[in-house]
């Protein structure tokens, strides 16, 4: 995808991924994700598929909104190209969309991909509102995912978010 463009959509099914502005990646290092979810299983399963087909750094997978803040924190150089977070976690005064929304705002640059079981319009509207760079149904599988983080890992400057490649 070329730099300025944006993801409109990943997945041909309705309601399935939204997307707004990113963040760029160098070329020259692996695209390096921590995971936010608390999983154990999906965790597991992203952290093996998604370095062993697409070279993406799986650097850490956190539980807790402070353990993710405090881990790309502790990064040398502090490059992360993107948290992977579920939408229904928190850290009980904070969940899902005040999540991704501390999480943009605490992370200058560093995209947001929200994947989850639950999705509707109205939260994918929170989600992009919130920051989010994009937000992918578990249900669309890894590639889809993959797609995501690689692309909004690459996308340089900021665009209008994207519901199904309508502006939001």
């Amino acid at each position: 995808m070329a730099a300025g463009s944006s993801i409109d959509r990943i997945d041909s099914a309705p309601n399935e991924v939204v997307a707004a502005a990113a963040n760029p990646a160098t070329e020259s290092v692996p695209v390096r994700i921590i995971v936010f979810n608390d999983h154990p299983v999906f965790k597991s399963a992203l952290s093996w598929k998604i370095t062993e087909e697409s070279g993406v750094e799986f650097v850490a997978d956190t539980v807790s909104l402070s353990e993710t803040l405090q881990t790309v924190a502790e990064q040398p150089g502090g490059v992360i190209h993107a948290v992977v977070a579920d939408l229904r976690i928190g850290d009980g005064n904070s969940e899902g969309v005040e999540s991704v929304r501390t999480l943009v705002s605490r992370l200058k640059g560093v995209p947001v991909v929200v994947c989850s079981d639950y999705f509707s319009r109205s939260y994918a509207k929170r989600m992009v509102e919130a920051g989010a760079a994009a937000m992918v149904q578990k249900s669309s599988g890894i590639e889809k995912l993959t797609t995501a983080i690689l692309e909004v890992a690459s996308e340089a400057g900021s665009q209008t978010p994207k519901v199904n490649g309508s502006a939001a």
